[in-house]
């Protein structure tokens, strides 16, 4: 009987794989989705950044046209220009920095994601062979259970059992076999 109960427990063992894959997957589908959520806190991050930095520029740029026509220097032309285009010129080059900067983490993180959902997708197909596996075992078990119990009900010793032996000697056949088997036959049960 434990052949059955064998069976049983392999074919329930490769159901709690298959849901504990499913269960995984679950898991790599919430922890692409957290990467593909924080792609958007790294873009607003990076907005933030560079409002900062316009607001910055803008702050210093009117302190250098302050500066310079406190001075009674003409901020149209001459180094008073070049002054404002370099800090201009500083400023996108920072912006740009920024974004790049924003872009880089936000490709890492959609990689990430597309990461979890391929292992959430392989501990799917994991959980699956596991459950197929399980069956085939279990289909095993149960023949093999069913052999024995053959073997035993016609008093054959099953092919894995080591009942009986054929010898050949000088061109004749004989068969023992044990006595249990013996005494049946010969109606001494």
């Amino acid at each position: 009987m434990s052949g059955p109960l064998t069976a049983f427990s392999q074919i329930q063992a490769g159901k709690q794989a298959e849901k504990t894959a499913k269960f995984n997957a679950e898991l790599y589908e919430m922890d692409a989705i957290n990467a593909e959520n924080q792609t958007l806190e790294v873009q607003n991050a990076a907005n933030l950044e560079k409002n900062r930095i316009v607001d910055q520029v803008k702050e210093i740029q009117g302190s250098v046209k302050v500066g310079f026509a406190g001075g009674g220097v003409d901020i149209s032309q001459g180094t008073p220009m070049t002054v404002l285009e370099e800090n201009y010129q500083n400023a996108q080059l920072d912006l740009s920095i920024t974004q790049y900067n924003a872009n880089i983490e936000k490709t890492n993180l959609r990689n990430q994601a597309g990461r979890s959902r391929f292992q959430g997708a392989a501990s799917i197909q994991q959980g699956k062979y596991a459950k197929y596996a399980s069956r085939l075992g279990a289909a095993t078990t149960l023949l093999k259970s069913a052999e024995q119990a053959a073997s035993a009900g016609m008093g054959v010793p099953s092919s894995s059992s080591t009942a009986g032996s054929t010898s050949t000697r000088a061109g004749s056949t004989s068969t023992s076999y044990r006595t249990s088997n013996r005494s049946r036959y010969l109606g001494n049960n």
